[in-house]
């Protein structure tokens, strides 16, 4: 006799990249990238494609603040080592991270 189950079961889908390159990438492809928040990723796959990820989902509050506090320590550290121009904002974080 099995137990209940108390969680909900989940879902794998396996989505193939192609080549890599996001603009190849099937409409559902996409959509199923962007609703995720797990997802693993081959190394070669452009980065284009591992941003899709979780893109749809609300990036928490903290990992919002985080990153932009990181962005104006490393403004600061550039500053002080004489750079006159402000280092390239990363890319925000999405709900996979």
């Amino acid at each position: 006799m099995s137990t209940p189950r108390t969680t909900p079961a989940g879902r794998i889908l396996f989505v193939g990249a192609g080549p890599g390159n996001p603009d190849l990438l099937t409409l559902r492809a996409r959509e199923v990238l962007a609703g995720t928040s797990v997802a693993y990723v081959d190394p070669d796959v452009m980065p284009g494609v591992r941003e899709l990820v979780a893109a749809d989902l609300p990036v928490p509050e903290e990992a919002l603040r985080e990153a932009e506090e990181a962005y104006e320590r490393l403004c600061a550290d550039a500053k002080a080592s004489g750079s006159r121009r402000k280092p390239p904002r990363p890319a925000p974080p999405t709900a996979a991270d």
